[in-house]
């Protein structure tokens, strides 16, 4: 990762890596009010992050923050465990004005859970939305609607309207 000035001028880098090669193939971001950069991505079994790591049995998500100024993480976290996330994709992240942040994901096996939230869904995958506020902390997680029952799909289009103060998902 890395931020550009409007001159063009590099202003810091950071680097997350994995076992994988592939990871961050799913990764997104958005920048919040203070011009922190949010990262959703995904990584395989390590994932590190300024010289700290994440663990996990298998392919997991994960949501950090990095700083504005310096670009190093102020706070990341891990995102379910491999039975979770078997055909997982991370589809997307928005900030509202009190940046706080919302991930779109799609999970399997019938349940996730994350920092003891747990939602249930009669069809795997299924499609859900976290709310985490500033610090990272969770503040609900819920499934996602879908018109069909055969394969939930990725959501296509995520994104916060601060006229409404409200997030829309399709």
């Amino acid at each position: 990762y890395c931020k550009y000035n409007k001159y063009g001028e590099l202003q810091w880098t950071n680097y997350v890596s994995s076992l994988l090669s592939d990871v961050g193939e799913n990764n997104t971001f958005c920048i919040d009010t203070a011009g922190n950069v949010i990262v959703f991505g995904q990584y395989f079994k390590t994932g590190y992050f300024d010289g700290d790591s994440l663990i996990s049995p298998g392919e997991a998500m994960f949501v950090a923050k990095l700083d504005a100024k310096t670009g190093k993480v102020v706070w990341k976290k891990s995102l379910g465990l491999a039975s979770y996330v078997q055909n997982f994709s991370t589809d997307g992240v928005v900030c509202d004005k009190n940046n706080n942040v919302y991930l779109t994901f799609l999970y399997s096996n019938f349940n996730f859970t994350v920092d003891g939230l747990t939602i249930t869904s009669n069809v795997s995958p299924a499609n859900a939305i976290l709310k985490l506020d500033a610090n990272g902390n969770s503040i609900w997680l819920k499934n996602i609607g879908t018109p069909w029952t055969n394969w939930p799909e990725t959501t296509t289009g995520f994104n916060y309207d601060e006229t409404t103060d409200k997030i829309i998902v399709i």
